[in-house]
């Protein structure tokens, strides 16, 4: 293509400076890659966006193709439609028609089962989102999946829907029953925390009748976890 500009079509407000959260991170790496093959990286906010205007946009800096990290059909369907060569990233569209580049999150699900199995956990909760996003129906699936090849059950009781600003209440709940799980997947970093915190509250030894699958990049594992990790997710 005569043009060297890629734009980056995200679903809100990336910052550039300050946190290094996997976003960022991802980010960086697009620009990375853009740079060392002679191109330049459009980052611009669906979010804020309404479709056509998304599409002004991009007519007007024609780009080579997009890269787009959204749930949204609207604006990976317009610009399907448009003709822009595209594919979506860290995440999956359905029906969009668009490929898609994301985590086996599935996989992961199985793991994560597997290896609490093979510590003799038998009562594993899930403590997540079970809403329909691509990350959340690939990863709950791959934990049923592992479920089920272990022939264990997952009770209702045990699948925890977080609710957002009560996480660190809800984990205590969960960990203070008197029939508490001995293992618990929490597959986002931000989920498997309250959950490390929840057992150090109530003198719960992660390893000692209790273990916990989280989930997290190797450099967010590194810079936020650090030596904590090894106690925790």
């Amino acid at each position: 293509r005569k043009s060297n500009l890629v734009a980056c079509v995200m679903s809100s407000e990336v910052p550039f400076g300050g946190t290094m959260g996997a976003r960022h991170r991802m980010l960086t790496a697009l620009q990375k890659a853009t740079a060392a093959r002679g191109g330049a990286l459009l980052v611009l906010d669906s979010h804020l966006l309404a479709p056509d205007q998304l599409l002004s946009k991009l007519r007007q800096a024609r780009p080579t193709g997009a890269v787009l990290d959204t749930y949204a059909l609207k604006p990976a369907e317009a610009i399907r439609r448009a003709g822009i060569p595209a594919v979506v990233f860290d995440s999956w569209v359905m029906d969009s028609g668009l490929d898609s580049v994301m985590q086996d999150g599935q996989m992961g699900g199985l793991l994560a089962v597997r290896h609490l199995v093979s510590k003799g956990r038998r009562r594993i909760a899930w403590f997540g989102t079970m809403k329909a996003d691509a990350h959340s129906l690939d990863r709950f699936s791959g934990v049923a999946a592992g479920l089920e090849e272990a022939g264990l059950d997952l009770p209702r009781d045990l699948r925890i829907q977080i609710e957002p600003g009560r996480l660190l209440e809800q984990a205590t709940e969960l960990l203070q029953r008197s029939d508490r799980p001995d293992g618990v997947v929490a597959l986002w970093r931000e989920y498997a925390e309250p959950v490390r915190q929840a057992a150090e509250r109530l003198g719960l030894k992660l390893g000692q009748g209790l273990d916990l699958v989280g989930w997290c990049t190797d450099e967010e594992y590194e810079d936020e976890f650090g030596g904590v990790g090894r106690r925790g997710p």
